[in-house]
């Protein structure tokens, strides 16, 4: 595996009050796709400190600052995720496996934020967060056309959107010369949404879990971790209706027969 990056960094504060940082990367690797050996990331963030104003005359708050940020990562595709690869059976028969792909790029995820921090009575934290992230050209590993004559195929073949919320309290119930002890409140909720997808939409196992490779359903529109499956006919009612008639006591379908 070889890789090379490089990066510019821009820090600046003014008074302790408005704070700004912004950065430029540019990275290669050698487990990009032969036809796509480069990525560039940024990132920039802003805070203002509130509580520092001249006219901020709020004895309760001790600290108050709003920040907004956004920033952009990237997840390099596995070692052999750009290549074929083939199974040895018995009498070293060959079976195609994996088919490769020249054109994979890393996923990259945008995540845009914006928040509070604030301090009450030099005592209570609270933070309130709310994020946004959208991951591009995800890394998937869907069926390629069967004409291929290979089994799945590494693409970048989808987008993930990601909405988080999230509350902390931070409480100090002792604070002594010798002892410091504080407990922290958090809630925090994430939705995952498939906002787009590039392939036929198709299902996927959950890891080490035996007879679950229908379980999870990756479709346009749906959330991360929706299960799919049958469902139990629970009354007559739900029964086709050429079979409502002949279902009930004494009859031939019956519930929990």
């Amino acid at each position: 595996v070889r890789q090379i990056g490089m990066f510019a960094n821009l820090d600046l504060d003014y008074l302790g009050r408005y704070i700004v940082s912004a950065l430029v990367r540019r990275d290669g690797a050698s487990l990009f796709g032969s036809a796509n050996r480069w990525q560039t990331y940024g990132r920039a963030s802003v805070a203002w400190r509130a509580s520092e104003e001249s006219w901020f005359n709020f004895d309760q708050i001790s600290d108050l600052k709003f920040r907004a940020s956004v920033g952009q990562a990237g997840n390099r595709p596995a070692f052999d995720a750009q290549y074929e690869t083939f199974s040895i059976g018995s009498g070293g028969v060959l079976t195609p496996s994996q088919l490769g792909n020249r054109n994979l790029a890393p996923e990259v995820s945008t995540e845009t934020e914006i928040g509070f921090d604030m301090e009450i009575l030099s005592k209570y934290g609270l933070t309130v967060t709310h994020s946004r992230n959208i991951i591009d050209d995800q890394l998937l590993p869907v069926p390629p056309p069967a004409a291929a004559g290979f089994a799945t195929q590494w693409r970048n073949a989808g987008q993930l959107t990601n909405n988080t919320f999230e509350v902390s309290l931070n409480l100090p119930l002792v604070q002594t010369r010798d002892l410091s002890w504080s407990a922290r409140i958090l809630y925090d909720r994430t939705r995952s949404e498939i906002t787009q997808l590039d392939v036929p939409e198709y299902f996927v196992s959950a890891a080490g879990q035996q007879g679950s490779g229908t379980m999870f359903k990756i479709v346009q529109g749906g959330l991360l971790g929706q299960i799919y499956g049958r469902e139990f006919m629970r009354s007559c009612s739900m029964m086709p209706s050429a079979f409502q008639a002949r279902c009930g006591a004494g009859r031939e379908y019956q519930v929990n027969d």
